[in-house]
């Protein structure tokens, strides 16, 4: 039969040889939740400057429409500057107000993806050892204690 020691050292490999193969899943994990925080990230540049370049796009034609019309109604003086300035005003605050949701978006990923990302392999690895060891100690220590000294 095998010593206590002997047991209690293959006790513990083995939960070292466990804790590693955790270690290496949790890696992957955390690869694999960076590699999704990224993708979600540039979907989320990419809707922004699509909904950024929409509102150009729009002001844009409103600009037109407003010189065509005041063109052929023969107007023109500081009315229809104002009416230029109003459109392009609205338009750079409706940009502004769209970087800034984004912004929000992003932190919200960053921080799902941080929430995700932990690594925590390691710790998990080590508080499964040392488990694992002084569940061998103790039972090695039962061992020769019913043996005797």
């Amino acid at each position: 039969m095998c010593e206590p020691a002997t047991l209690a050292t293959i006790a513990i490999a083995t939960s070292a040889v466990s804790a590693g193969a955790g270690v290496v899943a949790s890696n992957r994990q955390t690869e694999l939740a960076q590699r999704q925080a990224e993708n979600r990230a540039e979907e989320t540049a990419a809707a922004r400057d699509e909904e950024i370049g929409q509102r150009v796009r729009e002001a844009r034609r409103l600009r037109s429409t407003l010189q065509v019309s005041a063109g052929e109604a023969g107007v023109a003086g500081n009315s229809f500057e104002a009416q230029l300035r109003n459109i392009a005003g609205q338009t750079n605050q409706d940009v502004a107000v769209i970087q800034k949701q984004a912004g929000f978006t992003e932190r919200g990923l960053n921080s799902i993806r941080d929430s995700q990302v932990g690594n925590f392999g390691a710790l998990n690895a080590g508080l499964q050892i040392a488990g694992s060891t002084a569940d061998a100690l103790g039972r090695l220590r039962i061992q020769r204690a019913a043996n005797g000294p």
